[in-house]
């Protein structure tokens, strides 16, 4: 028989609740380039390291990379990977890569030392935005539509013990990307958690600080390479379909018995239906 302590309610950052698509894909450009300086690949308009202000004062001069990027953005499972989208589409191989499998297959063939590399870059980078440009950064990634209002009203409706955020991005920045949007009362700083291991061992290893059971951990994810795992783990799961996903991925979900969510207000809805079935 299942015990009955109160069940926790898990939100993964970008894609989920942050739409961060824009702050990650110039970070990966300004990455790239920093690898590659002399890359003929068209980067930014200059092909020179760009500013979020840059990029606020002129997005479409970066539309065409974008929507390349776009496409296999929901591959992505973190920041390392965007080194493989950007060498996909310089060696024009973005258009052959449809699954997950084949993004995977396509990065394990790249050079390993040259992908660590980028990934200092992309945090380095990061952390000098935040702190150097930090108005422009902060306007790169700004919450979905309703997801304040749903934070709350799951708050109200006392569905959960307590919200928290998972984030494979940086925990204080996520924590301070949650206060901008005025939740820091509900899903305060130490709620806020990283996963560096991945999000099924993070998600495993709350469970286990709060004595409860994993299916009393449910998680609202929008990426299905990391959703997958933890679904398997036996975390009630909700796949956030506004977010980083495509129309085959929303479909294996269905295949899979896992509800996928419209918007926020529909998230709400479902995962009501099922605490009251648990």
């Amino acid at each position: 028989m299942k015990d009955k302590k109160n069940p926790v309610l898990v939100w993964d950052s970008s894609g989920t609740m942050t739409n961060s698509f824009p702050e990650r894909f110039l970070i990966c450009a300004d990455a790239y380039l920093t690898v590659h300086p002399d890359t003929e690949m068209q980067i930014t308009p200059k092909n020179k390291v760009a500013t979020a202000s840059d990029y606020v004062a002129n997005p479409d001069a970066y539309a065409g990379l974008y929507k390349r990027f776009e496409k296999l953005n929901p591959f992505v499972k973190k920041g390392i990977d965007g080194y493989a989208i950007l060498e996909a589409i310089r060696q024009e191989a973005d258009v052959r890569i449809t699954t997950n499998e084949e993004f995977v297959s396509f990065q394990k063939g790249l050079d390993k030392g040259v992908q660590e590399e980028f990934y200092r870059a992309f945090k380095k980078i990061r952390k000098n935005m935040k702190e150097s440009d930090t108005e422009a950064w902060y306007g790169l990634q700004p919450c979905y539509p309703g997801i304040p209002d749903a934070v709350r009203k799951i708050e109200i409706m006392q569905l959960f013990g307590k919200q928290y955020v998972l984030t494979a991005k940086d925990s204080e920045i996520v924590a301070a990307i949650v206060a901008s949007y005025g939740l820091s009362d509900v899903i305060p700083r130490p709620q806020v958690i990283d996963a560096p291991e991945g999000k099924s061992k993070a998600l495993a290893q709350l469970a286990s600080e709060k004595g409860i059971q994993v299916y009393h951990v449910f998680f609202a994810e929008d990426s299905m390479p990391n959703l997958i795992p933890c679904h398997e783990q036996g975390h009630p799961t909700v796949l956030a379909g506004w977010g980083y996903n495509n129309d085959a991925q929303r479909a294996e979900a269905v295949k899979m018995g896992i509800p996928v969510a419209r918007d926020a207000g529909h998230l709400v809805e479902i995962l009501k239906s099922m605490v009251v079935k648990e």
